[in-house]
């Protein structure tokens, strides 16, 4: 009997383990099957699509790789892809502050320790000529045009930035077209810069998206002080300061490129020409113009950015991007979708008195192509055939400043009304005369007006 309950209990104990080590397999089983996989293509952006620093490291050091290539000493091995194009908002501010340090260098050795090592060594650079890079440099201005990037690894990426640059010196201070290639290490948060006479050498200075940049130099870039990058925070007044500072820049330098990046359908109401803009631009001293407030508005296809200066004049950047977008001077010569909404909301009395605002709006802010634009073909017809003749009109009978008040009005018919409207000199209240307007509601917030002084 004591035999039989010995094996009993050695049955036992060696069923006992079996289970453990199963139940121990099981668990480890268990645990590697629930491993998350990685999405390269998963990237954490913040309220407003402001980007934090871990975020933007992530995306750098997740992004895919088209193309593998181990360079031919086996050394270290190098992925290479393809340029492609880049519009990110914090991929632009980054860039920004790279080609800042890159003119604003101090000494000798801040140059030298910003330029990179390959394009150092394949150009000659050194004490006695780096300065030459710099030649006919006086606190150079630029604008960032376009961005490509390239994976070069998981931690070092290339960037391709096209710009224009003013040298703002009394020889030079004409408009050119630049091109800088950047190189940035994640893991040390530093970068250099090949110059662009190193991309000329190498005939790099006119790559486009899927083409490739190839370099020698993958090595880490070590910190040397003057080669260090940080993230800034990425918020709406930051944005829309530098639309502002690009608006500037265009209106001192390119007023053809500022002139194309006029939404089209205000540009064709207010500016048939660019003298007409170059006119416009002159007149209303716009370099004189400094924000003062802004307001945001977040649309379906894009973000409306609206810009109000120290004149109480507004400034419209409907933008998907700091390199996309158009602008509009006013909100009244265009229907922007606000408006619209709030119009089509109104009754037909209401809408005629919005339409009324409008026209004296272009008065007011002497814009006169959009205001004549917008007088019936009859009145036009006999009274002003040409703009210029209703822009003597203008001067001649309204005020420099007109406020207007509505009095009575009658209903002509479903979609005619006419107001008595009382115009004030702005500059004097003592001054005022009335004035009939009628206006014929059209589709689309659309209308005509006849007027009429009493």
């Amino acid at each position: 009997m004591k035999d039989k309950k010995e094996k009993i209990l050695k049955l036992s104990i060696i069923i006992l383990i079996i289970a453990i080590v199963l139940i121990i397999i099981l668990i480890l089983s268990i645990n590697n099957s629930s491993k998350p996989e990685v999405n390269s293509n998963n990237m954490n952006i913040g309220e407003n699509n402001i980007i934090t620093e871990d975020a933007y490291v992530n995306r750098i050091m997740n992004e895919t790789v088209e193309n593998n290539e181990e360079n031919s000493d086996n050394e270290e091995e190098q992925k290479i892809s393809n340029l492609v194009i880049d519009e990110s908002d914090d991929l632009y501010f980054l860039v920004k502050q790279f080609i800042t340090s890159y003119y604003n260098i101090r000494s000798i050795d801040n140059a030298l320790n910003i330029i990179d090592t390959e394009a150092k060594e394949t150009l000659g650079i050194n004490n006695e000529n780096v300065m030459s890079l710099y030649n006919g440099m006086n606190n150079p201005e630029f604008c960032i045009d376009e961005i490509y990037s390239q994976q070069i690894d998981e931690t070092k990426n290339l960037y391709l930035v096209y710009f224009r640059l003013i040298r703002n010196t009394v020889e030079n201070s004409n408009i050119e077209n630049q091109v800088l290639l950047i190189k940035t290490d994640i893991d040390n948060m530093t970068f250099s810069v090949y110059p662009y006479e190193y991309l000329a050498n190498k005939n790099y200075s006119n790559l486009k998206e899927g083409d490739t940049v190839a370099i020698n130099n993958v090595s880490p870039i070590e910190n040397n002080s003057n080669n260090k990058f940080i993230f800034d925070n990425i918020d709406d007044e930051k944005t829309i300061i530098e639309f502002f500072k690009r608006y500037k820049f265009d209106l001192r330098y390119d007023m053809q490129h500022l002139y194309n990046c006029i939404n089209e359908e205000y540009r064709n109401i207010n500016f048939s020409t660019i003298d007409n803009f170059i006119q416009f631009a002159n007149e209303k001293n716009l370099l004189e113009e400094e924000i003062t407030q802004y307001q945001i508005q977040d649309n379906e296809d894009y973000i409306q950015y609206t810009a109000i200066t120290n004149t109480s004049k507004s400034y419209i950047f409907n933008a998907t991007t700091l390199l996309n977008y158009t602008i509009l001077f006013d909100t009244y010569s265009t229907v922007l979708p606000e408006y619209l909404r709030i119009y089509n909301s109104s009754m037909p009395n209401v809408q005629a008195k919005y339409c009324i605002d409008r026209f004296f709006k272009g008065i007011n802010d002497k814009n006169y192509e959009f205001s004549y634009s917008k007088i019936n073909s009859v009145q036009k017809n006999n009274y002003y055939p040409n703009l210029q003749d209703f822009e003597n009109f203008v001067k001649e009978n309204f005020y420099d400043t007109n406020l207007y008040d509505f009095d009575d009005y009658i209903v002509i018919s479903s979609n005619v009304y006419q107001y008595t409207v009382t115009i004030t000199n702005a500059n004097n209240n003592n001054e005022s005369k009335l004035i009939t307007a009628t206006v014929t509601l059209l589709n689309d917030a659309d209308f005509k007006i006849a007027f009429a002084i009493n």
